[in-house]
C-alpha cells in the first residue's frame, strides 16, 4: 500500500464494462502508475451508473475511466 507521504499521483485508465442495471461488470486496467492501480480497481467497482438506453432498451456499455490521482498540500 501507499499513502500520502509517498507523494505518488498521475493518471490510471481503466476499461470498464458498464452492464444493463447500470452496475460495473468489470473493470481492467490499462495504464497508470502500477501501484495506483488496485485502488482504482476497487473504487470504480463501487460506482453505479444510469442505464443507458439504446432505442428505448438497457443496453451494456464498453467505456474507458480516467481516474486522476494528486496529493494536495491539505
Amino acid at each position: 500500500p501507499f499513502t500520502k507521504q509517498d507523494h505518488i499521483s498521475g493518471a490510471t485508465v481503466l476499461h470498464v464494462v458498464i452492464g444493463k442495471d447500470g452496475k460495473v461488470v468489470s473493470v481492467v486496467p490499462v495504464s497508470g502508475p502500477e501501484v495506483l492501480r488496485p485502488a482504482a480497481v476497487e473504487a470504480v467497482r463501487h460506482w453505479e451508473y444510469k442505464p443507458y438506453l439504446l432505442n428505448g432498451v438497457p443496453t451494456e456499455v464498453d467505456t474507458i475511466v480516467t481516474l486522476n490521482f494528486t496529493f494536495g498540500d491539505n
